[in-house]
């Protein structure tokens, strides 16, 4: 699953909640961040088309939202996170340094 953290105003987010009509996307929210989370989009992707994708989808949901609420403000994309099949974050040992890896 690929999901990226929503950056704005509460209300605004809970807007796309309600114009979002689409099984393939949803909006999620864990602990007090709200998340745009799809299967659709194959993690093996470059995660310079991931992000082109989830903009484009982004900016036609923020799009129907403007025309329901003439208030709404547009909400952004914070973080990627990409999760395996079991939705757990992939471990990466590329950003650390030697001795970080013999004390893992």
């Amino acid at each position: 699953m690929i999901k990226f953290e929503l950056v704005g105003e509460k209300i605004d987010i809970e807007d796309l909640q309600y114009v979002l009509n689409e099984s393939e996307w949803s909006i999620k929210k864990e602990d007090s961040k709200y998340y745009l989370c799809t299967k659709t989009l194959n993690a093996t992707s470059e995660k310079k088309e991931i992000v082109s994708k989830t903009k484009h989808f982004l900016d036609l949901l923020n799009g129907a939202a403007s025309i329901v609420y003439k208030d709404h403000q547009t909400v952004g994309l914070g973080s990627l996170i990409i999760l395996d099949d079991n939705g757990k974050r992939p471990v990466s040992y590329t950003h650390l340094t030697l001795p970080t890896i013999y004390s893992v």
